[in-house]
């Protein structure tokens, strides 16, 4: 979260902070839904590793998207996940609730 919130303060270094602070959110969800079966996990986890690797993809001048962009995808992304979670649908494997 500290390399994310940098980014907004550090110009230069953005895309390379959010690159990995991305790709390290979305190993993490992947984990965590591999682990636990949380049902936001498994959609935030593919949803951050793609931000991160268009960060990446950013830094090394292959694309120019803005970085409003890529927040509005975090955060829309992000809220979507918890959907099925506040209609009382947590866990995505069988026999959890």
């Amino acid at each position: 979260m500290a390399m994310a919130v940098g980014g907004f303060f550090v110009l230069p270094a953005r895309w390379p902070l959010w690159t990995v602070a991305f790709l390290w959110a979305g190993a993490a969800c992947c984990v965590n839904a591999a682990k636990c079966g949380r049902l936001h996990c498994a959609f935030t986890g593919p949803l951050y590793i793609g931000l991160g690797f268009l960060c990446g993809a950013n830094v090394l001048g292959s694309t120019s998207v803005g970085w409003p962009w890529v927040w509005a995808w975090a955060v829309a992304g992000t809220v979507a996940s918890f959907l099925p979670e506040w209609r009382g649908r947590v866990y995505w494997q069988c026999g959890k609730t």
